[in-house]
């Protein structure tokens, strides 16, 4: 029913922008790494898409190095800065790198951040 409500229209992700850039963002431990990686599973060995993953969520090595492994097991490119690096820019460099190898989508995997604040 909730899926229902929230549907706004035709639910297909665009993918004729060259690179399309997909930015998961959310809350902590909802699962953006693993749908991250699942979706880049299923754009690389399923529909033949190139895909860069970005591991922008520098805060947390363990979400880099699953992120990494989905990388592997999706046949897609893998981009990453040393821990603790500004997420911007590695969101920067994972999409200069999708461009410079002509990637067809690029997945942007940040790090989750239940804001609390109003003002």
């Amino acid at each position: 029913m909730l899926a229902e409500i929230a549907r706004v229209g035709d639910d297909h992700i665009d993918l004729s922008a060259k690179p399309t850039v997909i930015l998961m963002a959310g809350v902590n431990g909802t699962g953006k790494t693993t749908t991250s990686g699942k979706l880049a599973h299923h754009l690389s060995r399923e529909l033949g898409y190139s895909v860069v993953l970005v591991a922008a969520d520098t805060f947390r090595a363990a979400a880099v190095e699953q992120l990494e492994l989905w990388a592997q097991r999706a046949g897609a490119e893998f981009v990453r800065g040393p821990e603790g690096t500004d997420p911007g820019s590695v969101a920067f460099e994972g999409v200069t790198t999708a461009i410079e190898r002509e990637a067809d989508v690029v997945i942007v995997d940040t790090a989750g951040r239940l804001h609390n604040r109003t003002s």
